[in-house]
């Protein structure tokens, strides 16, 4: 059947119905703030753009190309860590090594529980490090 006939609804409806609608809603939000003083893009051009769209189940987030962070449809958040933080950040409460499918992803991004992104605050702290973690030309 060619691809225009298939009976599927739009990409976009079943990756975002999969993912609970208030993570990525506060994700959302929260990445649309301007950056706290001192943390800002040092290039003339500024931070880049911020964009989602669905990918893995969930609504994944970019900074400029950079995938930093993704709300999952099972409710918990993928998130890119800079790579010599990884064991540190990794240790934290609610923190883990990233999983896609049955294999460990490569350092740099962990698999944070929802509980420990419950509030605004702890999940502004989680997307801090995304962006930090974020390729140079991307910050």
């Amino acid at each position: 059947m060619p691809r225009r006939a298939r009976p599927h609804p739009p990409e976009r409806d079943r990756g975002a119905a999969a993912v609970p609608d208030d993570l990525a809603a506060r994700v959302r939000a929260l990445l649309a703030r301007p950056l706290p003083a001192g943390r800002d893009a040092t290039d003339a051009a500024g931070p880049a753009p911020v964009s989602d769209r669905p990918m893995f189940g969930g609504v994944s987030f970019f900074l400029g190309d950079a995938m930093i962070a993704s709300a999952r449809g099972s409710g918990d958040l993928l998130v890119r860590v800079a790579s010599d933080r990884h064991d540190e950040l990794a240790a934290r409460p609610g923190a883990a090594p990233s999983r896609m499918g049955g294999r460990t992803m490569g350092r740099g991004w962990l698999t944070i529980d929802a509980a420990a992104v419950a509030t605004d605050e702890a999940l502004a702290d989680w997307l801090a490090l995304a962006r930090d973690g974020a390729p140079d030309r991307h910050r």
